[in-house]
């Protein structure tokens, strides 16, 4: 491993270990930590890609790990409504009046394998969402962050596959 690689890698620690702090002061000030499950570690992965046809033969895979595509995938029936068929990496989507549309889009992200977050919808409906089909232990929840709103977000947005953001979050024009 080079010596860029290693300050890359010590400094994706850091952002990860601040995003964790502030979600932590997030659900003590909110209250949420009392009804959010603890998230188990993840097993380490094998981030290697590999660099010639033969390695991919040997049993690596040849494309590129899953945190890498530019498209999330949504329900087929809901493809239709975005320009890629999906919910792709750094756009903002805009859904206004129905949570249950947005919690729809989330649904084959967190399926295979994504992160989402809800932020700043205290009235989301857990049992809604897992009604859905999101997978509840790929959902991080903050109802009500107060002040701490777009530290919140920001923290988010560096760890995150999909984050909703409420209306009460959103800047007016």
């Amino acid at each position: 491993m080079s010596a860029v690689s290693v300050a890359s890698a010590s400094l994706d620690e850091d952002r990860a270990a601040r995003a964790r702090a502030v979600l932590a002061k997030a659900e003590e000030r909110t209250g949420a930590s009392r009804w959010v499950r603890p998230v188990r570690p993840l097993e380490p992965v094998d981030t290697e890609i590999p660099s010639s046809p033969v390695r991919a033969a040997e049993g690596h895979a040849a494309e590129e790990p899953a945190a890498g595509e530019l498209v999330l995938p949504v329900p087929a029936h809901l493809s239709g409504l975005l320009p890629r068929g999906g919910l792709e990496r750094g756009s903002t989507v805009v859904v206004a009046g129905s949570t249950s549309l947005a919690l729809s889009l989330l649904v084959e992200a967190s399926r295979a394998g994504g992160w989402v977050a809800v932020v700043g919808l205290p009235r989301v409906g857990v049992l809604a969402a897992h009604q859905l089909g999101l997978v509840l232990d790929r959902v991080a929840l903050v109802p009500a962050p107060g002040p701490d709103g777009p530290t919140v977000v920001a923290a988010l947005l560096d760890g995150v596959d999909v984050v909703v953001v409420g209306p009460e979050l959103c800047p007016s024009p």
